[in-house]
């Protein structure tokens, strides 16, 4: 907000606050109002209004989603079992092995010997499982 010189906005808020006491004590109606019903016309009775009680009638909510919610809860329940632990271990084990190779076959392209050659993919590899491991925490 700009600061102006020798603006206050604690004495405006206390200014609007003591005219608006004032009017309300003097019994004086808000110009809002006064403009409003000038423009729109006097305010409707809502218990017969036709459109009013069209509207109500299409908010209310649909009787199908108790339904829907009870589906999608067995659609999620059936979407989050997961394959045996006895089965997912070999199969990362099994990729990483797979990894390791495919790094050490690029360094071996790039003319990397031995016994840095395999520390190197060890380490790629574990880096490399690391990062898939942050993303999936991250998406989920």
């Amino acid at each position: 907000m700009i600061q102006k010189k020798g603006y206050s906005t604690y004495l405006r808020d206390w200014r609007v606050k003591r005219h608006a006491e004032r009017h309300v004590r003097r019994g004086v109606e808000p110009l809002q109002h006064v403009v409003a019903e000038k423009i729109l016309g006097p305010a409707p009775d809502l218990a017969t209004h036709e459109e009013y009680v069209r509207l109500q009638l299409e908010a209310q909510p649909d009787t199908r989603v108790e339904q829907w919610k009870e589906e999608l809860g067995t659609a999620e329940q059936s979407l989050a079992q997961h394959p045996s632990r006895h089965l997912l271990r070999p199969a990362i084990a099994a990729f990483g092995i797979a990894e390791a190779f495919g790094l050490n076959d690029l360094l071996r392209t790039q003319g990397i010997e031995n016994p840095t050659r395999l520390i190197l993919a060890i380490a790629g590899t574990c880096v490399l499982f690391f990062l898939t491991k942050k993303v999936a925490e991250t998406i989920t």
